[in-house]
């Protein structure tokens, strides 16, 4: 403890103005703490009820003989907006700020908002010429500021503009446990900020690492709980009690133009797949009729199947022999087949699939239905790339590459 007491005004309410606070209060100075709202330091004022007071960002820099700028770098200039110039005329101010952009640290490294030839102080301090603004305090930890546990004994870098101001923050770290090292004038600053940037780097990779770990163990943990709840739906389609819609026997058209009753569809079966395709124009259904493609032998295997078009029959036969679609595949051009099902809006064909059941007497129901989309069910491709970074990024499917 000095012999003087000091009356500090602190320029900010948040981990750092509080540590920094209970160093100054430690050494039996007198402590303003500035906020935008006095009240939520209510708690903190109960907790320090010696020469502890709470105020708004102008009264703790009229209070204080030595102000503390312990807010985001962001919102630095902002507060001291809310200041009036002669608060803070010919003070000392410890700047303990640091300009850390709002972007996601990258391997570690923080990111500035200032460039290379430039400074949070020195952007202060010719915004604010009259105040003796001193950088200190902004590359350590707020848990390390005052009596550091470091051995050999740890240095406090600071720089400024003015030589008193610099004398006394010089007392002040001392006071709090620090050697100094009075690195010269604010652009001095442009070294000392990015400190904090080597500070923090152990500190964010730890972080990111465990957080890395525990976002993969959340992902294991939910593609386990995802397949298991996917296992209970398909037990729970396949054994409901569902009330199926009759529906008529629908007449499609095929790539020869011979017409084709839904019931037929069904050979000696009482099951159907039907997968609503959106035509040629949609490279989207394209791709998943490609994929199905590849799996139609064991699809028929179970059931039979058969992907329903919208477009003119004679289009749906030549883009169906480009693509050596081996399944089989009907116009609903003429009917209302879509509409009455589910698969269409405005007018325009909607993609998806559906089942249907024929009854002992002929009558065919419309079982269930689901629909087609990217990252759904019924195309593997996006499984695939969630497992790239950025997972499938602005890709879309296309009709060839």
């Amino acid at each position: 403890m000095h012999n003087t007491m000091r009356k500090i005004g602190i320029i900010g309410s948040g981990v750092v103005a509080k540590a920094l606070a209970k160093g100054f209060l430690s050494c039996g100075d007198t402590v303003m703490m500035g906020s935008r709202d006095p009240k939520k330091l209510d708690a903190w004022l109960k907790e320090n009820p010696e020469r502890a007071k709470t105020g708004t960002f102008d009264e703790a820099a009229r209070f204080g003989d030595i102000l503390v700028l312990a807010v985001s770098g962001k919102v630095v200039l902002d507060a001291l907006s809310l200041v009036e110039e002669k608060a803070i005329e010919n003070k000392t101010i410890i700047d303990a700020t640091n300009p850390i952009s709002g972007d996601p640290p990258e391997d570690g490294v923080l990111r500035f908002f200032t460039g290379p030839n430039e400074s949070l102080l020195e952007r202060i301090q010719e915004k604010y010429p009259r105040g003796n603004f001193v950088k200190a305090f902004n590359s350590v930890g707020n848990a390390f500021m005052v009596n550091p546990p470091f051995k050999p004994q740890a240095t406090m870098f600071i720089c400024g503009n003015n030589e008193g101001a610099k004398k006394e923050v010089t007392k002040i770290c001392i006071d709090f446990g620090w050697e100094l090292m009075d690195m010269g004038t604010a652009k001095s600053a442009r070294a000392i900020e990015p400190l904090c940037m080597l500070w923090c780097i152990p500190g964010i990779r730890e972080m990111e690492t465990k957080t890395q770990k525990s976002l993969l163990e959340e992902i294991r943990e939910t593609e386990s709980a995802i397949q298991d709840l996917k296992q209970k739906l398909l037990t729970l389609k396949a054994n409901v009690a569902v009330n199926p819609q009759l529906v008529s026997d629908y007449t499609f058209t095929d790539g020869q133009n011979q017409k084709i009753r839904l019931s037929e569809l069904f050979g000696d079966k009482n099951e159907l797949l039907v997968v609503h395709n959106m035509g040629k124009s949609c490279p989207y259904c394209t791709l998943w009729a490609d994929e199905i493609n590849g799996i139609i032998h064991h699809i028929e295997n179970r059931t039979p199947f058969v992907l329903i078009s919208p477009d003119e029959p004679e289009i749906m036969k030549e883009f169906s022999a480009s693509r050596n679609w081996k399944f089989k595949i009907l116009s609903a051009k003429g009917n209302s087949f879509k509409k009455d099902i589910g698969f269409e809006d405005k007018g325009k064909a909607t993609p998806g699939v559906s089942c249907f059941i024929k009854d002992a007497e002929g009558k065919i129901y419309h079982r269930d239905n689901a629909v087609f989309g990217p990252g759904d069910n019924f195309c593997s491709l996006w499984y695939y790339f969630s497992l790239l970074p950025g997972g499938a990024g602005n890709w879309h499917p296309k009709y060839s590459y």
